[in-house]
């Protein structure tokens, strides 16, 4: 396996909270080649690291038309058409890899969705599939989520056209179910995330497995907590911890927003 390191912070073209109210899931691809300038941006992206937690992550591209059985049976949710090209992830099993993982791959996805490509989040136990064998998994690793990444046959606005036109934000559970002030008693108002509005606001925004939304972030004495709520039986279901995948989607979205309006902290 190659070797692990940390890298820096993604390098996107567009406004970071754009780029999050634009993505979302595709299921339909078309054959329109990814170009060679765009692979190679998208391949430094995917490049080996360790997660926040530490936690030793790896991603590669894949040229490999998935067999829509296989997606199901490995219980990814949806069904993909026509893709060609997955980004696969491999994680070291550690405390918090889950975490970790969710935290790389969506940056991942975001740097993906910046160069206009589209993408879907399939989270499933790939282990014993043909994306492992791909992946050379090893004994000590676990493979929880895959995405197809290429073109779109969805009608959709061009990420420029669509920053343009957005008003509003997608359908989430509001503030008051998921940020709270000193305890969790006392739900937050929007207007009182001060300085920080826009990224728990894109943490709001952020995708989840079916939706469920299971992030909780407590703001206490100016650092900002972050919780899971469990859905019951989800973990059981699918025989992977796919909600802690979302914890990691939720700090990716949140420390990238705030670099993004210079604000230092760490984890």
């Amino acid at each position: 396996m190659p070797r692990i390191e940390n890298r820096g912070s993604v390098t996107l073209k567009h406004p970071v909270t754009d780029i999050i109210r634009f993505r979302s899931s595709i299921r339909g691809f078309s054959d329109k080649p990814i170009p060679e300038s765009e692979l190679r941006q998208l391949r430094e992206a995917c490049c080996a690291q360790k997660g926040p937690h530490g936690s030793e992550c790896r991603f590669r591209i894949i040229d490999s038309y998935a067999e829509k059985d296989e997606l199901r049976r490995v219980g990814a949710y949806g069904v993909i058409r026509n893709a060609r090209l997955y980004i696969a992830g491999a994680v070291m099993k550690t405390e918090n890899c889950m975490e970790d993982f969710g935290y790389l791959f969506e940056k991942i996805i975001l740097h993906a969705t910046d160069l206009g490509l589209a993408t879907c989040w399939l989270g499933g136990t790939f282990n014993r599939s043909s994306f492992a064998e791909r992946m050379r998994l090893a004994g000590n690793e676990v493979m929880p989520a895959v995405s197809p990444v290429g073109y779109s046959t969805e009608k959709r606005r061009s990420l420029d056209r669509f920053i343009r036109w957005y008003a509003g934000s997608k359908r989430r559970k509001p503030w008051q179910d998921l940020f709270f002030s000193e305890s969790f008693s006392l739900p937050m108002k929007e207007n009182e995330g001060g300085d920080f509005i826009p990224c728990l606001e894109m943490i709001r925004l952020a995708p989840s497995a079916s939706n469920r939304q299971p992030w909780r972030i407590l703001k206490k004495n100016n650092n900002f907590h972050f919780y899971l709520r469990r859905t019951p039986g989800y973990r059981m279901l699918l025989k992977l911890d796919l909600q802690r995948l979302d914890i990691g989607i939720a700090m990716c979205h949140f420390e990238l927003t705030a670099e993004s309006l210079n604000k230092k902290g760490n984890w």
